[in-house]
């Protein structure tokens, strides 16, 4: 009697396609772990000292649209990128070692659609975010910073989208992070950002020789 191979066959055909489905698994984690796709260029404006996240810096704060150079509550809006995915205030190109005081970040978000989101969010300590001139976010608690804290759905409406962001410091670091994903943690990648985060390059330095 001839032993049954079919059973064998089979297995040769689906060992395959199991090892690729399980590869193809293995990349989207990766993906989804790497391409975080946070926000590095921003508009910043600040220090405002002895305020807290209720404290109106200025008139109207949550309808501001600010272009760099103009002044809001006595500060200048100054464009910034950042180096790395978090946003220092304390960084010597911004504000500098301060406590007890608020900064504010702005960027324009474009969407080619109404698009549903996760925005999501990391501070040290409080933050307070509105979209749209809308509050979206309100979390007054010190803490130090970690990316990721805060997530929240939201909508974007079809074109440019106003993102503005209240960072509290009552001591230690001060900073935040931001970005967009969609519900799987993927970086949401047909938007658009104004201002542009510009390339920061890190030029070596040369050792002086006697």
């Amino acid at each position: 009697r001839r032993p049954d191979t079919k059973g064998g066959t089979l297995l040769k055909r689906i060992f395959p396609a199991l090892i690729f489905i399980f590869v193809l698994y293995l990349g989207n984690s990766a993906l989804a772990s790497t391409q975080t796709s946070y926000i590095r260029g921003w508009l910043i404006c600040g220090p405002f000292e002895g305020s807290d996240l209720e404290t109106e810096c200025f008139k109207n704060e949550a309808q501001v649209m600010p272009k760099e150079g103009e002044v809001s509550g006595g500060k200048e809006w100054k464009m910034y990128s950042s180096s790395e995915d978090k946003v220092d205030f304390e960084d010597k190109e911004l504000f500098g070692a301060y406590d007890f005081c608020d900064g504010y970040a702005y960027i324009e978000v474009k969407s080619p659609q109404r698009k549903e989101v996760r925005l999501i969010l990391g501070s040290d300590d409080g933050i307070k975010v509105w979209l749209n001139g809308r509050n979206v976010l309100t979390n007054d608690v010190p803490r130090g910073f970690s990316v990721d804290e805060d997530k929240l759905n939201v909508i974007l409406d079809p074109g440019w989208n106003r993102l503005l962001l209240k960072i509290n410091d009552i001591g230690g670091q001060w900073c935040f992070s931001a970005r967009f994903s969609d519900y799987q943690g993927l970086p949401v990648s047909d938007l658009e950002y104004r201002p542009k985060a510009l390339k920061v390059v890190s030029v070596p330095v040369k050792e002086a020789t006697a």
